[in-house]
């Protein structure tokens, strides 16, 4: 990992006491990687990471799906949305019919995700 462009890489249940949001979220956001139990990854763009875990916690919950076993959260980029797409389409080969995650090593992704946030325009802190 390219620790210039990664702010946490851990439990998710750090991240709250680690990364503060960004407001408002037109000065920038993260991109979130949440890797499951079952070895899927979600990606998910977000001023406030925090918040996007404690959601994904709240859904998992709720419906019987996989916990979140790591957390991997980017630092800050001013076009975050628009990051996290250009990410998406990189990934697109590994993506799971049904559902949006992607099924594929987590180096895989890193290296996927660190070839766009190198050409990304990070958030001003």
């Amino acid at each position: 990992m390219n620790s210039d462009l990664w702010s946490y890489s851990g439990p998710p249940e750090y991240v709250s006491i680690r990364l503060k949001p960004v407001y408002p979220s037109s000065d920038g956001g993260y991109i979130v990687f949440i890797h499951l139990v079952d070895c899927r990854t979600w990606v998910f763009a977000s001023n406030d990471p925090s918040k996007c875990l404690s959601k994904w916690n709240n859904i998992t919950r709720k419906y019987g799906l996989p916990q979140a076993r790591l957390a991997i959260v980017s630092n800050p980029f001013l076009l975050y949305p628009a990051v996290k797409n250009k990410i998406i389409d990189k990934l697109e080969p590994y993506k799971l019919d049904d559902t949006g995650a992607f099924q594929v090593e987590l180096n895989t992704i890193i290296q996927e995700a660190e070839a766009v946030m190198k050409m990304a325009i990070p958030a001003i802190q």
